[in-house]
């Protein structure tokens, strides 16, 4: 089980399922996230052979699991918006600022096969 404080996963196989319910405040754009629990997750989808570098969880957690749900939910949510909203995240918790900029443009270069488009 992971707890960062804000947010309880709980194993499921290779992945991770949401184990209490997630209420989120987004600045921009403007609006407030409901995650249920249950919604599964793969966490932050980081290559395996830079894990002692970039692991798939850390203080990137809550954001990694937001972004999940931004990119697989029926939301009217640009790829472009839901990138800009893992970023503001890691920052307000506080993730290093050399890693957040770092994983913001690899979910920038490489996320456009896991985005659902509307």
């Amino acid at each position: 089980m992971i707890n960062t404080s804000r947010i309880l996963l709980e194993p499921k196989g290779n992945e991770w399922r949401l184990a209490k319910d997630l209420l989120i405040d987004i600045n921009e754009p403007r609006i407030r996230l409901y995650i249920p629990e249950g919604f599964i997750t793969d966490l932050a989808s980081v290559p395996r052979a830079i894990w002692s570098f970039v692991p798939p969880y850390g203080l990137h957690t809550r954001a990694a699991v937001i972004h999940d749900w931004l990119y697989r939910s029926k939301l009217q949510i640009t790829r472009a918006e839901a990138d800009k909203v893992f970023l503001e995240i890691m920052q307000q918790d506080e993730v290093d600022p050399v890693l957040a900029k770092l994983m913001y443009r690899a979910v920038r270069m490489f996320g456009s096969a896991s985005y659902k488009a509307r």
